[in-house]
């Protein structure tokens, strides 16, 4: 699950749902992982487990907590205590992937993620999340399949389609990364992401309509500094392909 998920849908509460006390402490728990309280919710799981001894809810949200604060050996152990509970969970599985791969165990935890796959495989999320593990251990190869079927399952979800772009171009693969960034930029087109890594595609040069494009998203003050930062350099980047390399100067 990813960390701002909402955790009341993620947490099935056995045994200490009936009890009006076991619910007021989970919309809490909800909360305070939300906030990142993280020395409240550690009371509130230990609250949990008073009410429900070895209640799965507060064994998982003790991973959590585990994994948050770079305890990864006592996370691994929370979720696979979890898991026993609740094996058919594909974001425990990630969860447990994700600690694994913290812990310096990478390919058992790709194979956790793996599983999360063939439970959930009409979810892109555990596509998604496969993918950027197979990224980061530099296996272009599966990464672009397990983040093509991401983005196939749900075209239009933040983040996939720009992890996938820019695999792509890593493996040498740059007109299919241009056409991913062009995708997003059809739908979303300010979409700084996206417009930073057309930059950084030495093929690409932006013509007329990219660059009033570029100049609205980089003059729109609702955007944060991050943001404008991307649009900047994509935007300056532009302004050099049109020969106004004065102007380019400018906005850096």
């Amino acid at each position: 699950m990813t960390d701002d998920a909402d955790i009341t849908s993620a947490l099935k509460p056995d045994g200490g749902s009936e009890s009006p006390l076991y619910g007021k402490l989970l919309a809490r728990a909800q909360r305070e992982w939300a906030q990142q309280r993280l020395g409240d919710l550690t009371r509130t799981v230990e609250a949990m487990f008073a009410v429900v001894p070895g209640d799965p809810a507060a064994v998982r949200l003790s991973g959590m907590l585990a994994q948050r604060l770079g305890d990864h050996e006592r996370a691994v152990a929370f979720f696979q205590r979890a898991l026993l509970a609740w094996p058919d969970d594909p974001d425990l599985h990630v969860d447990l992937g994700r600690a694994l791969r913290s812990q310096g165990n990478a390919d058992s935890g790709i194979a956790a993620m793996q599983q999360a796959c063939t439970i959930a495989p009409d979810r892109a999320e555990v596509w998604f999340h496969l993918g950027e593990a197979l990224v980061a251990d530099a296996r272009a190869d599966a990464a672009i399949e397990a983040l093509q079927k991401a983005r196939d399952l749900d075209p239009w979800k933040p983040g996939i389609g720009v992890s996938l772009a820019r695999i792509l171009a890593v493996a040498g693969r740059v007109d299919d990364a241009a056409r991913e960034f062009r995708r997003i930029l059809q739908r979303e087109p300010g979409n700084a992401d996206a417009w930073l890594g057309l930059s950084n595609l030495n093929t690409v040069r932006f013509d007329v309509a990219d660059t009033e494009q570029l100049r609205a998203a980089w003059e729109d003050d609702k955007r944060g500094d991050t943001e404008r930062e991307r649009l900047g350099f994509s935007y300056s980047r532009a302004l050099e392909d049109r020969g106004d390399h004065a102007a380019a100067f400018d906005v850096l």
